[in-house]
């Protein structure tokens, strides 16, 4: 059974070596080694925070040449975890008698300080075989401490020096327009503390804008959420909801992230019924929502019917067989030929309004006999030609040779002859 501190981890850890560590405490727990258990998530604490002070810049104020001594015993690895330690307890005189005059690196409290002691003392005792006895209640405190406390360890001024490598990266004198925003994305869980989030996603999306290019905010918005850590992916989803348009861009390139967005299934149902149409790729959203089940299948027939004037022309072949196998080709036979009765003015213009999904029709779905007699009917006559569809099956066809082959089959299945207008 998976417990809810493995839940935690598994959203607030990126470090691969500090996941490693926590992993294996996770591991020793469950089979009663509670000193390893121990040792190994005080080594995982450690290592995470060691990240933290690697990547970030040199706080404020902070003495250079101490700073590049740190930075030093870090890479050593004999020491690096006695300068963690020692770095966590830095806190300056503040006013008062100091025990420890140099400037603090991280902004925590002298209780915090305290907390952190003592489980350095704990992990000593694992480690030096001593009296003390390590239990299970030792370790699930340890990780109720890390649970509670790990977002408030950060570094002194990390929030606005992040902010600032946002600034650079946005600005195309120091940086290429269009480049990748990943690595820095992967230091907001290292240098923003949770209340710090609302405002920080604020700053840097307000860099990213583009009022001719929504791709810099997308890009920012998928890298964000591939972090996948609870607290920024919710503070990214108020931040979004904000600004919807920024959320239909997201689904359309990524339709996985739907259910972040629309948790309910009323949600869900409000979205393709208002709103699917606002997403550059309509088709290949809904296709989504077909294949992972998100629509009912007794409103299956009402979405598709309402889905089949907005889709777009080209579909990949996962999109192709989805849309078959829900039956949507039906759907959109029977609304693309139930205007070829005698109202002749009515339909010629119905053609060409839709040439996109009969183009659509051809290229991607079973055909019916009888839809094609009456496109070749349309074809051939004399007088109100769809010259607009005409135009756009060329193309097709052009396009995709094998379609053109398959169509005169079918011509000479039904004894008809190729339309001149096709070729």
């Amino acid at each position: 059974m998976k417990l809810k501190y493995e839940e935690w981890l598994s959203g607030q850890i990126t470090n691969l070596h500090a996941k490693h560590l926590f992993n294996s405490g996770v591991t020793c727990y469950k089979a009663s080694v509670y000193n390893a258990a121990m040792i190994m998530s005080y080594l995982g604490f450690m290592i995470a925070i060691k990240e933290r002070l690697m990547v970030c810049n040199k706080p404020e104020n902070f003495p250079e040449r101490l700073w590049i001594d740190i930075l030093k015993k870090l890479a050593n690895e004999d020491n690096w975890e006695n300068t963690v330690f020692d770095t966590l307890m830095m806190k300056g005189n503040n006013g008062k008698e100091p025990t420890d005059s140099r400037p603090p690196i991280f902004q925590i409290s002298d209780s915090l300080r305290s907390q952190i002691r003592y489980w350095k003392d704990r992990r000593n005792d694992c480690a030096h075989n001593k009296d003390n006895e390590i239990t299970s209640g030792h370790v699930e405190l340890f990780w109720a401490f890390l649970q509670s406390n790990y977002h408030k360890i950060s570094v002194e001024g990390s929030v606005g020096s992040l902010l600032n490598k946002f600034s650079r990266h946005y600005d195309t004198r120091y940086t290429k327009y269009g480049s990748d925003v990943d690595d820095l994305v992967k230091e907001i869980p290292l240098a923003v503390d949770k209340p710090d989030l609302e405002k920080f996603l604020e700053d840097i999306f307000k860099l990213a804008w583009n009022p001719f290019d929504w791709d810099l905010e997308t890009n920012l918005c998928i890298c964000i959420l591939k972090l996948d850590i609870n607290d920024i992916t919710l503070e990214l989803v108020k931040y979004l909801i904000r600004k919807d348009d920024l959320i239909y861009s997201i689904m359309s390139s990524f339709p996985n992230y739907i259910q972040i967005f629309y948790d309910q299934p009323y949600k869900i149902r409000n979205f393709w019924q208002t709103n699917l149409k606002r997403c550059r790729d309509v088709i290949s959203v809904y296709a989504y929502l077909l294949r992972n089940q998100l629509i009912p299948p007794d409103e299956i027939l009402e979405a598709h019917k309402l889905v089949v004037n907005l889709g777009r022309s080209n579909l990949n072949e996962l999109d192709q067989e989805t849309l078959k196998y829900f039956g949507y080709g039906e759907v959109l036979n029977d609304t693309l030929f139930k205007y070829s009765g005698p109202q002749r003015i009515k339909f010629w213009m119905f053609l060409n309004e839709k040439s996109t999904l009969y183009v659509q029709y051809l290229e991607f779905f079973d055909w019916h006999d009888e839809s094609i007699v009456i496109l070749y009917n349309n074809f051939v006559k004399d007088n109100f030609t769809p010259n607009k569809l005409i135009h756009e099956v060329k193309r097709m066809l052009e396009r995709k040779p094998y379609l053109k082959d398959k169509l005169n089959k079918r011509f000479v299945d039904l004894k008809l002859s190729y339309p001149l207008c096709l070729n």
